[in-house]
């Protein structure tokens, strides 16, 4: 049969829009949503290769809908100027594509759409779209491709699929919406019906002409509702209903396809340079494939171009380096953007070229990875004198609220165009360096982090060994306890069904189980909802563990031999930028979020060894967040106990439960640790309470109290939360700034209790990185060959030859507790042994 696609374009263009980040051209055009569209295009017609194709419009916002309903539709904003921009370029996109569109005033595109799908019999019918109204047109020879997150995730969904994930008929939509209405399109329904209630009516009566034919068999509320709200709803249904007899022109042959496409589509996606299409030969025609591309930023170039270029421009002082899509754009002292296309040719035969600019102390590089340079230098064998800036990791300092890993982001963010990295990378320092200067961050940038990169490049080359012995006897382990917890879970439901779907799990636990679900709208399985039904039901506890062990087994015993490198260790990778608070992240794998307490985290950490001849020696501040508090607040008792040594979650019982300090019992010791920690994030009552298992009165009473014995503390606190108000930042020790979006309601609750936990975890950051420096110049200056390998948050570990274990023990204790002058001592505790478990 042959194939039909009829596209919902209003639908797609403005999911693209908001889907994709600002994508300019080099003329600075924005034309990301028609970049998107291509994608979509690019998709249907490799996946389906459809003989005919249609792109509906709506044309103007009044159809005889609005004349049955005046607030059809009323809430709907108009569209943002630089999508309403994009349109003309969409157009011209689909007429060089010979695409037919089709759009008439007083008729909406679904309504199109609804007509063209009965008007050609024999032919198979795709409807791409992001509205599930849609999916009422769904019959034997029509099937609805529905995007759902963005436009990369689509659902193809025909009479069988939308049995199975909705349980009705696809006409049934329509009765559906005409009980539950439609915020997105302002159409009222009943009142108080939502669409768990619309379902289970429709599922028991079919139609909404049987639920009022059987309105006496309803009982309660809902009858009313129901009642009350009639008219309302068969005025929905209409609303609702996609009309397929719309009169227009439409004609089945103008719509045959030409494809692959030809020379004007090449050069269209060549004009907006969207390069990943242009590169997929087999969206053209052969002939279009051997034309000499012409490019706005001189993609092509030759090594011997390079050399050309480079000596042109070898007294010039700043060159700037930039990869993106497999594409180097170098650019010198704010001149030409030369760009070398990287097939065939790697970044280093590339920068090879550059070598004298590397090796001269007078020139300036700025890059947008240091840390990636530092790698291709040192396979090239270049010692770099330069000074050599990230530029990213400037802007991260300015604002680290941005997404600083994607150029793009950070151009945005300098308002600069998405064209001409290499220039735009150089304005971006220069925008950087000043912004480094006025928010008096210029040492956090020069002396801190900037310098960290080398240390954390060494520390991902140095990487850590893994016991594949333990790794072995887990593997199997693991895979038993899933299963035998899959088991569990579904003889407690009483049939199999598939854990990882929150759909099917939403339906055990709300359905068939009938757990209370009344503030759940949506039958999320999130872990809040699931920890919120923590001893409701035997089921829970399982679920719970299930979760935990998969994630454990996905991300460290499943995927761990593919990390593994040839020296047998992995090589984990350090990220500067990837936290709001400065706190190091790390990935491949994440290293820094093994559970700390379980027994699971504990096996885990035995797979991560110290290498042949060597013992790992952790490093761990003891309390550094604690002894922050104790700094910032001037809290006289907290700064006395903490220079006596004495035990600070044994005063704080003491305190709270108003015993001797010689009656304080163990479970009083925890209960106030966990205030003390509590504290520094801003912890609610009911946050404790949970985590204590007690009520959140008695909760709210330790917090109280608390305050009532550290008052300073409570003023620091509240002076935290008064600089973000006032000023929508709050800093650390040295200066690092975390910037808060202006929020309301719950949010702006929970950017409070950031604000105050940022002075303590921000600084304790700092801290750390400070302390990283330190033991990485006192490891060269003593010449040991000790090596840093992980970082996490307050903890240093190191891989040490044996017979350097005492001397480095010396030298961490010593870098680390004089690193900064607090009114508190800092206090490292050190372990050695031959795992991270044993330390």
């Amino acid at each position: 049969m042959e194939k039909l696609v009829i596209i919902d374009g209003n639908s797609l263009v403005n999911r693209a829009f908001y889907a994709m980040p600002p994508l300019y051209n080099f003329e600075g055009i924005n034309c990301n949503a028609v970049y998107g569209f291509a994608n979509i295009l690019a998709r249907l017609f490799s996946d389906t290769k459809p003989e005919y194709i249609c792109v509906a419009f709506d044309a103007g916002r009044h159809t005889f809908r609005n004349d049955l309903y005046a607030e059809y539709k009323a809430n709907r904003k108009g569209m943002p100027d630089d999508l309403a921009a994009q349109m003309p370029i969409l157009k011209n996109m689909l007429k060089s594509m010979h695409i037919t569109m089709i759009e008439k005033v007083g008729i909406e595109a679904d309504d199109i759409i609804g007509t063209l799908t009965k008007k050609f019999l024999g032919v198979q019918k795709i409807v791409v779209t992001g509205d599930r109204d849609s999916l009422q047109l769904i019959d034997t020879d029509t099937t609805v491709w529905l995007t759902r997150k963005g436009i990369s995730d689509i659902s193809e969904m025909n009479s069988q699929t939308f049995r199975e994930e909705w349980g009705i008929e696809p006409k049934q939509i329509i009765d559906l919406k005409a009980l539950m209405g439609d915020s997105s399109d302002n159409i009222p329904g009943v009142l108080g019906v939502g669409e768990k209630t619309a379902i289970n009516l429709i599922t028991t009566y079919q139609s909404i002409d049987n639920i009022y034919a059987n309105i006496e068999n309803i009982a309660g509320k809902l009858k009313e509702k129901l009642q009350a709200s009639k008219d309302m709803c068969y005025l929905s249904y209409d609303l609702a209903t996609i009309r397929c007899d719309a009169e227009f022109d439409a004609d089945l042959e103008s719509m045959r396809t030409i494809f692959p496409w030809d020379n004007e589509v090449f050069e269209f996606f060549n004009t907006y340079e969207f390069r990943s299409i242009t590169k997929r030969k087999e969206l053209f025609l052969e002939s279009e494939q051997k034309l000499d591309v012409p490019q706005s930023r001189n993609v092509g170039l030759t090594l011997r171009d390079v050399r050309e270029v480079v000596g042109k421009h070898k007294n010039d002082n700043v060159l700037s380096i930039s990869v993106q899509d497999a594409v180097l754009e170098f650019a010198f002292d704010l001149q030409e953007n030369f760009s070398v296309e990287l097939f065939g040719i790697s970044e280093e035969m590339v920068l090879s070229e550059m070598k004298d600019f590397f090796v001269d102390e007078q020139k300036t590089i700025l890059v947008f990875s240091l840390k990636k340079m530092y790698r291709i230098l040192d396979n090239l064998g270049i010692q770099a004198k330069a000074k050599m800036y990230d530029v990213p990791l400037a802007a991260y300092l300015i604002n680290s609220n941005i997404k600083v890993d994607d150029l793009n982001h950070m151009l945005d963010f300098y308002d600069l165009p998405h064209s001409n990295y290499g220039t735009g990378l150089m304005k971006s320092w220069f925008n950087a360096k000043e912004g480094l200067a006025t928010r008096n961050l210029n040492s956090l940038y020069y002396d801190l982090e900037l310098p960290l990169v080398r240390v954390l490049y060494e520390m991902e080359q140095n990487g850590i060994t893994v016991d594949l012995g333990v790794l072995a006897k887990l593997e199997p382990k693991y895979k038993e306890e899933i299963q035998k917890l899959q088991n569990e879970v579904c003889k407690i439901a009483g049939f199999e069904f598939n854990l990882n779907s929150p759909k099917q799990l939403g339906h055990v636990l709300f359905d068939v189980l009938g757990l209370d679900d009344t503030k759940n709208k949506k039958h999320s399985t999130n872990v809040e909802v699931l920890d919120a039904l923590k001893g409701k039901h035997n089921i829970i506890d399982a679920i719970l563990r299930y979760r935990t062990i998969s994630k454990l087994n996905n991300t460290y015993i499943e995927t761990m031999r593919g990390y593994l490198k040839g020296d047998g260790k992995i090589h984990t990778v350090f990220n500067q930028t990837g936290t709001v608070t400065g706190r190091l992240s790390s990935n491949e794998p994440n290293l820094q979020n093994i559970p700390v307490r379980t027994e699971e985290g504990k096996e885990i950490r035995k797979m991560f060894v110290a290498s042949k001849g060597c013992e790992l020696v952790s490093a761990d501040y003891s309390q550094i967040e604690l002894r922050l508090l104790a700094h910032y607040s001037q809290d006289e008792v907290l700064i006395r106990a903490y220079q006596n040594g004495d035990d600070i979650h044994a005063i704080t019982a003491s305190q709270i439960f108003e015993v001797p300090l010689s009656e304080v019992t163990d479970q009083m010791r925890r209960s106030a640790k966990a205030v003390n920690f509590g504290i520094i994030y801003g912890i609610s009552p009911f946050g404790l309470a949970q985590g204590l298992g007690i009520d959140a009165y008695k909760a709210r009473l330790y917090i109280e109290k608390y305050f009532q014995t550290y008052p300073t503390i409570k003023q620091f606190l509240d002076s935290s939360v008064e600089e973000y108000r006032r000023t929508g930042k709050v800093t650390t020790l040295l200066g690092r700034i975390r910037n808060f979006e202006k929020v309301t309601g719950l949010n702006a609750k929970f950017s409070e209790r950031a604000a105050m936990n940022m002075p303590l975890q921000g600084s304790a950051s700092d801290i750390i990185k400070l302390a990283m420096l330190g033991v990485h110049r006192e490891l060269k200056k003593q010449n040991l060959r000790a090596k840093m390998i992980l970082q996490i948050h307050d903890e240093l570990i190191l891989d040490t030859p044996v017979e350097e274990v005492e001397a480095v023990k010396k030298l961490l204790k010593n870098v680390m507790e004089n690193v900064i002058k607090l009114n508190v001592p800092l206090v490292v505790d050190i372990e050695v042994g031959y795992s991270w478990f044993d330390v």
